[in-house]
């Protein structure tokens, strides 16, 4: 009789972990990457990957899909993306995205803005307040609509310093608050972000404006999936209907605290664009 319960016990076993083998074969794997961008991609396989990270896993995984999560340089993300190497890239707007498959929805917003140090008393009151800083920015990127100025002042050292480090973002805080800089030029989150990392909340604060949006197509964020991947458009379906029902019922936000994220709406994004008019540079670059 033992025996006869062991050989059933035995036989129920193999039969679930055989279930559970095939579950597990059928189960698919999206391959999605981005570039180093704390708090919205950060190092994968960490207590903390990122908020966009974050959102994307608790989508699919909704949909019995599980997320591989890689960074690459962002080139490369683009890259590998269009020729079908990874499934789908995260962060990334519609200009930067150009032959992907993208979604309705927008799984953030980026907003940029001027960042000083505590005691240096500078505000950004539009672009003539510049002759009165030090500007300091990342070498090699994208600082719309300030490339121009950025470009007939990069000779001035003391108007403008292009910093090259792959680092930029922490070597133009450490400047700042040495005081050799006093403006940088950065997505809010980003350098908030990294202030609270490393214990530097309130050394460095916003230089007069909240943020200086750039109209949607620049600064709205999606997840865009591969043109050579069939089951793309059906991705962007689950995204879309994942990302409307976190903000209804709210764990958006529980997200977000993780990582002290300020979660902006494309409401808020109006708001802001309106408290910034008059304040462009007279030909933006």
């Amino acid at each position: 009789m033992k025996k006869t319960l062991l050989t059933i016990t035995l036989a129920l076993c193999a039969i679930g972990f055989s279930a559970s083998a095939e579950e597990a074969a059928k189960k698919e794997t999206l391959l999605l990457v981005s570039d180093d961008w704390c708090p919205f991609t950060c190092t994968p396989d960490t207590e903390e990957e990122g908020f966009s990270v974050d959102l994307v896993r608790m989508i699919f995984a909704e949909a019995n899909i599980d997320v591989k999560y890689e960074t690459v340089s962002f080139a490369r993300a683009q890259k590998g993306v269009l020729s079908g190497d990874f499934d789908g890239i995260i962060n990334v707007n519609k200009e930067e995205g150009k032959g992907m498959v993208f979604p309705e929805e927008i799984s953030g917003i980026g907003v940029y803005t001027f960042f000083t140090s505590v005691d240096s008393g500078w505000k950004y009151t539009g672009e003539e307040s510049l002759k009165d800083a030090t500007f300091g920015a990342p070498e090699g990127y994208d600082n719309y609509p300030f490339n121009g100025y950025l470009e007939r002042n990069k000779n001035n050292t003391k108007l403008v310093q292009m910093i090259s480090d792959e680092d930029n973002t922490n070597v133009l805080i450490d400047k700042a608050i040495k005081g050799r800089i006093t403006a940088i030029y950065n997505e809010r989150n980003v350098i908030n972000y990294t202030l609270k990392k490393r214990g530097l909340e309130g050394q460095i604060v916003p230089a007069g404006i909240e943020g200086f949006p750039l109209e949607g197509d620049i600064d709205y964020l999606y997840v865009a999936f591969s043109p050579k991947n069939p089951k793309s458009a059906e991705y962007t379906k689950i995204l879309d209907d994942g990302l409307i029902k976190m903000r209804e019922s709210g764990k958006i936000h529980e997200v977000a605290a993780k990582y002290g994220y300020t979660v902006t709406t494309k409401e808020d994004y109006a708001k802001l664009l309106k408290s910034v008019e008059g304040l462009m540079p007279a030909n933006p670059e």
